[in-house]
């Protein structure tokens, strides 16, 4: 996509964020992702964590089957509020 000016407005078209990091040292794109409304699930790593805190969910690191279970929630109430997405 090249240089974009439109980034928020690119990540406030999404349904949902998804950040599976290893390492991560702040978590810009978690801030970004929180910061335009998009629910977010992240891995549960030393920096990113901190960042999510309560504005989304986090999965134990490399565990796909943590993390399917968390898109589970959203998918099962993404047309309910729910204190996460707030």
């Amino acid at each position: 996509m090249g240089q974009r000016g439109d980034v928020y407005q690119l990540i406030k078209m999404c349904d949902l964020a998804i950040l599976s990091s290893h390492w991560e040292g702040f978590g810009l794109s978690a801030v970004e992702a929180m910061a335009c409304g998009v629910p977010l699930i992240a891995s549960n790593v030393s920096g990113l964590s901190q960042v999510v805190a309560d504005g989304g969910l986090t999965f134990e690191k490399g565990n796909e089957k943590d993390l399917v279970k968390k898109s589970n929630i959203f998918l099962k109430t993404k047309n309910r509020k729910i204190s996460w997405f707030n």
